[in-house]
């Protein structure tokens, strides 16, 4: 099964395409302007009226023009939507749902209309013991459902390399778009060369060579089972329902790819979400490869898990010390700065120790 997409936003957002899409009566659609996030995309309130209730929406309007993460990730398909058009994304219900209703054409873009779960996404503050053990065991699920997925490498679903992942962040990549309103380009531009400053030599020379060339890492990880990351696995993009069941939420699928299963559980595991949780990182870690190992039973391959682990986290590195360092440079708390430092040495032990995989 294939879904159609609509043939423009109007279309979209007629009143009776979304009184077909829900079921009620809409008599009247009003949209209003939502703050956007750091890759350049707009997002709209959508309020759709019938004569007893107002449901909402968000509308995420994207294209490669103006959205610099799509560009740079070489998102010519738009990878959010050609995996919801496809049905990729409903595998993963009841577990995860991604929100999606339907996708519209835009122009030269695309549109794509979610339901409005802001009340039921995480907030910015250290999860429970519970939430990180939930959101785990959904982490879990997402990368079972997809182990070694061979239609994830059709080229008509555009999903992200692992080479456009590390690149993302690099000084190369932040220097192409010096017109984008995000702060991202610039502070990339200037954590870099602040990395090289409060690194070791070693770690140093490792990521700097890394940064220039990320092909040792990409084949290294490539020696190993690859399924769908979703590549930014983090409170802004999650979220928790409880009723009528418990589900998690799991939005923008921007950064989606084929890759190793550690990327996105070290990106999460890195969030101070996560490490000022009562769960320590070496036990979520365990918790998650029980509970990946049970989904995949006899396809687990338990000689795959150390080196997987090391260059899931060298990866999760190369992606983000950069921002720690920027912070140790500009921050003027020194207590947050003494934080950043504390994740630097942690981070210099991980490419200490990913290195006989190389």
């Amino acid at each position: 099964m294939l879904y159609d997409l609509y043939n423009s936003v109007d279309e979209l957002l007629a009143p009776e395409t979304l009184t077909s899409l829900t079921g009620q009566p809409v008599k009247y659609v009003r949209c209003l302007p939502m703050e956007g996030g750091f890759s350049g995309s707009s997002l709209l309130t959508v309020e759709a009226n019938s004569d007893k209730s107002v449901r909402r929406f968000v509308l995420k309007r994207m294209s490669t023009k103006w959205d610099w993460i799509m560009e740079a990730t070489h998102d010519h398909r738009c990878r959010s939507v050609t995996l919801w058009q496809n049905c990729l994304l409903e595998r993963l219900q009841p577990t995860i749902d991604s929100t999606i209703l339907a996708c519209a054409y835009d122009g030269d873009g695309w549109a794509i209309l979610m339901n409005d779960v802001s009340t039921a996404l995480m907030a910015n503050e250290p999860f429970t013991g519970r939430q990180v053990y939930f959101l785990l065991d959904s982490l879990a699920t997402l990368h079972a459902t997809f182990w070694e997925a061979a239609e994830l490498t059709d080229p008509k679903l555009g999903v992200c390399t692992t080479k456009a992942l590390l690149q993302l962040f690099s000084p190369t990549m932040a220097h192409q778009f010096p017109g984008t309103t995000s702060p991202l380009p610039q502070r990339i531009i200037e954590g870099w060369p602040a990395l090289q400053k409060v690194v070791a030599p070693d770690v140093a020379d490792v990521l700097s060579k890394l940064c220039a060339d990320p092909q040792p890492l990409c084949a290294a990880l490539a020696r190993y089972p690859a399924t769908l990351v979703h590549g930014d696995y983090r409170y802004a993009n999650l979220g928790l329902v409880v009723e009528p069941a418990t589900q998690a939420i799991l939005i923008d699928w921007q950064l989606a790819g084929y890759s190793a299963a550690t990327i996105d559980l070290a990106w999460f595991l890195a969030t101070p979400n996560v490490l000022n949780s009562p769960v320590a990182t070496d036990v979520a870690t365990e918790y998650y490869r029980q509970r990946l190992a049970e989904q995949l039973g006899e396809r687990f391959n338990e000689s795959c898990w150390q080196p997987l682990l090391a260059l899931g986290q060298l990866a999760n590195v190369l992606r983000s010390a950069w921002s720690k360092a920027w912070s140790v440079a500009n921050s003027k708390d020194e207590a947050f700065q003494a934080t950043q430092r504390r994740a630097l040495e942690r981070y210099q032990a991980e490419v200490r120790a990913a290195l006989p995989w190389l």
